[in-house]
């Protein structure tokens, strides 16, 4: 199916309290609804140090953008950077989309640059969160308008557009924070507005299917940019404990059985290993053998702080679980043949069972330590 012309909007999050910026469109065609091949775009892109926003993907992929921004500056900047790698794109700025006239403004000028519109993609935003107690109406409000009028005005002003031409596609962004809570950072606002556009785009659905009007909103996780990188990559800085959240991220949509699958593996090595490392405690000496089961758990942590924190294939850890199973029944029953021959032979048992409790308790500190301090 040929590409036809969508409206897009990018957005960035540089800090609590980001700056709005517009989009831009996609150029027109002449085939049956008007197109070439091309599809008109309509791209709106948010401030922050990503300039670009995803007017340059579109136009990689065969779109014809029409862009619009705050900031002239940056919008020629996005449309000089389309150009150079061989796409389409122009763009109007300065213009605020969180008003009608301003939506209404970019619409009408991408329809009359590009003689229609296929696709808009909605992602420009501002938002501003804080303690939900002490939050000011107007950071609400700020966030509502930037985050929830935005695709409101345009999908309005665009629809009509979109009817005429026979259909078309309406592209949203949302946000993992419609759906879920956050214990990691105040953000009341905008989980309320993204989950607005969530709501908002099912009546779409509802609304544009008679006219051939695909809808669909993302709702994307923490994506690493240069505008986030702060917040993954400061240990100890005040958003320690959203980077932690982060991190965990990759594993949150899993199932419990999934993600402690290499748990599962790890308890099974030992089990596995014992009947050999009871013998092994006759012939070696158990100082050697902790150094031998200490090298490889060594080993094995380095190997899993070095795969991408959003790593969730099983396979990825096989090597490293396998290396930390073998180095830890090393370790235990070391200590364990240790424990047991300093006490007398009545003590035995006892001695056994104090360094299995050492060994759970600390089991269940490692998840506890490495949680959010609040």
């Amino acid at each position: 199916m040929p590409l036809r012309r969508p409206f897009s909007c990018s957005g960035q999050w540089p800090s609590l309290r980001c700056q709005h910026r517009t989009p831009a469109v996609l150029d027109k065609g002449h085939g049956k609804h008007g197109s070439t091949g091309r599809k008109n775009r309509f791209h709106q892109r948010n401030g922050g140090r990503n300039r670009a926003g995803r007017g340059p993907v579109f136009a990689a992929e065969g779109a014809t953008v029409f862009g619009c921004d705050l900031d002239a500056d940056a919008a020629a900047e996005t449309v000089e950077l389309v150009e150079k790698a061989g796409g389409v794109m122009r763009s109007l700025a300065p213009v605020d989309l969180s008003t009608e006239a301003g939506a209404r403004e970019w619409i009408d000028a991408g329809i009359e640059a590009l003689g229609g519109i296929d696709i808009l993609y909605n992602n420009a935003c501002a938002l501003r969160n804080g303690p939900f107690a002490t939050m000011p109406a107007e950071d609400w409000y700020f966030t509502i308008k930037n985050e929830l009028d935005v695709p409101y005005f345009c999908t309005q002003a665009a629809w009509p557009h979109l009817i005429a031409r026979g259909g078309g596609a309406v592209l949203d962004v949302a946000s993992v924070a419609a759906v879920r809570g956050a214990p990691f950072m105040p953000m009341v606002p905008h989980g309320a507005a993204k989950g607005g556009v969530l709501a908002m785009n099912k009546h779409l659905c509802a609304a544009g299917a008679p006219h051939h009007i695909r809808v669909n909103t993302i709702a994307p996780g923490m994506t690493r940019t240069s505008a986030t990188e702060p917040f993954l990559d400061d240990p100890d800085g005040p958003k320690a404990p959203y980077r932690v959240s982060i991190r965990r991220g990759a594993v949150m949509h899993l199932s419990a059985l999934r993600a402690g699958m290499p748990f599962v593996i790890l308890q099974l090595i030992p089990l596995l290993l014992a009947p050999v490392l009871s013998r092994m405690l006759t012939r070696v000496d158990a100082r050697r053998l902790l150094m031998g089961g200490l090298l490889p758990m060594a080993a094995g942590q380095f190997w899993i702080a070095a795969l991408p924190i959003t790593t969730t294939s099983l396979a990825a850890f096989i090597g490293p679980v396998l290396l930390l199973g073998v180095g830890f029944i090393c370790v235990v029953s070391s200590l364990t043949s240790a424990a047991v021959n300093a006490v007398p032979i009545h003590m035995t048992g006892m001695a056994s069972g104090a360094t299995s409790l050492v060994r759970e308790f600390g089991q269940g500190l490692g998840p506890a330590s490495s949680a959010p301090s609040r």
